[in-house]
């Protein structure tokens, strides 16, 4: 489930990069945001780890004039070194030195 500020910047479900609706414009295009999650690599399509969880939280959302046509587009997380595994205990990583987010880009070529 989407949190209801992320559904209002990314339109209703189904219009996702990679879904049947994608490539079916509707009057919310000039609106909404796409997230780039989908175009990711496997194995480079995560931000931090928690509790020897691999996820997502940081995202990239772009508007209609740049995502089309999608093969344009790279997106991934840059993770030099292995990212440290967070845990519920705020304090664990308390004067740590390196960050336990990777950060995710894109690139547009093209344009």
């Amino acid at each position: 489930m989407q949190a209801a500020t992320t559904q209002v910047l990314l339109g209703p479900p189904g219009s996702e990069i990679k879904t049947a609706g994608f490539d079916q414009p509707d009057q919310g295009d000039h609106q909404r945001l796409w997230k780039l999650a989908p175009l990711m690599p496997d194995g480079e399509n995560y931000s931090r780890i928690k509790q020897g969880r691999k996820e997502l939280i940081d995202h990239i959302l772009v508007s209609a004039a740049l995502v089309k046509p999608t093969n344009k587009i790279t997106a991934k997380a840059v993770i030099p070194q292995p990212l440290p595994s967070i845990t519920p205990d705020a304090n664990a990583r308390l004067d740590k030195p390196s960050s336990d987010h990777a950060p995710v880009v894109a690139t547009f070529a093209d344009l």
